[in-house]
């Protein structure tokens, strides 16, 4: 019977399905049907700033690991995502440990403006900001830092019509 009412609820289009990570939702056997609103209250861990929610589309798709995320079969989330997106949405974790360059270059990728919320980056290689992009630190009494993870390599290269110029920070 409990299993008759899950079935029912995945189902059901006026009905949201939450998980409690992207992790999480990514690695569910659930099919969901075409339509189905899903939302998820963080990234790798609940409350982290991953939060967000999405549609389940089929059809070619490229995971880009924020605004797009294939389900186990091989159906896919389309977020809402627009505007000012915050690098917790692509996964970043600032916790000066995890390499985050690939999360941040993705959003960086993804929106001419992005935010670094609170906590240290690491960045194990490069990210290329290129013209007309804004990334910026959240402000108050935050501690928005991107760390170079290895001693001689840029952290940051802004690319520009006219030229392109490169910051390390170790």
């Amino acid at each position: 019977n409990e299993d008759l009412i899950e079935q029912t609820k995945i189902n059901d289009l006026s009905q949201a399905y939450t998980f409690k990570t992207v992790v999480l939702m990514k690695a569910s056997l659930i099919v969901f049907p075409a339509g189905k609103k899903i939302l998820w209250q963080g990234y790798h861990a609940e409350s982290d700033g991953g939060s967000n929610w999405g549609i389940v589309t089929a059809g070619a798709h490229t995971d880009d690991g924020g605004s797009v995320f294939t389900l186990a079969d091989g159906q896919y989330v389309a977020t809402n995502l627009k505007g000012d997106i915050n690098i917790r949405k692509f996964g970043a974790k600032g916790d000066a440990a995890t390499d985050d360059q690939p999360s941040i270059q993705a959003a960086i990728d993804f929106s001419r403006s992005t935010k670094v919320p609170d906590g240290l980056f690491l960045v194990n290689t490069e990210l290329v900001l290129s013209d007309f992009g804004v990334i910026f630190g959240l402000g108050g009494y935050a501690t928005s830092r991107l760390i170079g993870g290895t001693s001689g390599n840029n952290c940051l290269r802004i690319t520009t019509t006219s030229g392109s110029f490169t910051k390390h920070q170790a």
